[in-house]
């Protein structure tokens, strides 16, 4: 059986196959894969046993990594919570996951790594388990009062009647001043992680390529803003990418009621399902956070090959500097996401 591999921004064979995918997610999406390449050069593939100018039946997106700090890599996707492998049938699977192994044999790549959602590659060619998280989604399809219902009282309920009665000005969008003051928050809280943020120019390029499809909530108070998400939509999901606020906004329970209204609007258009994102297990408070709007709660699995790369600590350099990036002025912080994130991937 050939492999074959196509260009998932240019081959609109791609785009069709994704759009009637029901497994299929915003970071399969050509949007998301232009702005990787556009933001880190990453250059993107996709895998298939689909013959040239065929319809596609199947499908396994990466992107080359390639780094002269972390190695270079085969990543199915950079910055993707979670992506599924578009592969129904097992011997098709086996066949594209054989030709990874193939590719890896050559030793131009470090490893190779899958962030299936459901389709798990355990003793497929090799593959070994790398990494667990959490992967929360909330059904949006009851109405919104039995939604409001099922979430906690007190976490959830109680903290948005809170920020409901703050002075607080609501603005949404995804023009470049909603993007800035979105980034001065994103600054203060990777800050407060000890991390340096993704490059400003991701954002801007996101907000390029999925055009309405996302958007930037924000509230602000006395004019400035104190706390924010970014959702991306895709077909009948929406996401949250990215949240972010002051110290402020947590107290008054800012982010409880930016994600109300992104619920909110949902359900006005349609919307039925809130893909609230993944979580590191070890972050329990997010979970907890999470699991309290009465969302599902699923596993999600990273997977590796060769086994020799698997390990639960690759961040382990960013965890080592944090004391670092939690002092620096936010000019260097900026500056120190915009040079590192590239080679994270």
């Amino acid at each position: 059986m050939a492999v074959h591999q196509i260009d998932p921004i240019c081959d609109p064979r791609w785009m069709e196959f994704v759009d009637e995918r029901p497994d299929s997610s915003v970071f399969h999406s050509p949007n998301w894969l232009r702005a990787l390449q556009a933001t880190y050069s990453y250059h993107p593939f996709v895998l298939t046993t689909s013959p040239p100018r065929a319809k596609l039946q199947n499908g396994m997106v990466f992107c080359r990594v390639e780094s002269w700090l972390t190695g270079n890599r085969l990543v199915s996707v950079p910055f993707a919570d979670h992506c599924e492998m578009l592969v129904d049938n097992a011997a098709d699977r086996y066949e594209l996951l054989s030709f990874v192994a193939g590719i890896l044999s050559s030793n131009q790549f470090k490893y190779a790594e899958l962030r299936p959602t459901r389709k798990e590659p355990e003793d497929e060619c090799g593959f070994r388990l790398s990494r667990r998280y959490a992967l929360h989604t909330l059904d949006l399809r009851p109405g919104l009062e039995e939604i409001l219902k099922k979430s906690h009282k007190t976490s959830i309920q109680q903290k948005i009647r809170r920020a409901q009665r703050q002075e607080l000005d609501y603005t949404e969008g995804n023009d470049s001043q909603h993007i800035r003051r979105f980034y001065q928050l994103l600054l203060l809280t990777r800050r407060r992680q000890k991390i340096p943020p993704q490059p400003l120019e991701w954002f801007h390029n996101l907000a390029k390529y999925f055009g309405e499809s996302l958007q930037i909530r924000l509230l602000l108070k006395g004019g400035q803003p104190i706390a924010g998400v970014l959702t991306l939509r895709w077909k009948n999901t929406v996401v949250d990418k990215y949240s972010c606020s002051d110290a402020q906004g947590n107290n008054l329970g800012c982010i409880p009621l930016l994600l109300w209204r992104v619920i909110e609007h949902a359900k006005k258009t349609g919307i039925n399902t809130f893909d609230l994102g993944r979580s590191d297990y070890e972050g329990t408070g997010l979970v907890e956070f999470k699991d309290r709007w009465g969302s599902q709660r699923a596993e999600l699995k990273y997977w590796r090959l060769p086994s020799e790369s698997v390990s639960s600590g690759d961040d382990w350099k960013l965890r080592v500097a944090g004391p670092i990036f939690a002092r620096m002025p936010n000019l260097l912080l900026a500056t120190s996401g915009r040079i590192l994130y590239r080679h994270i991937g």
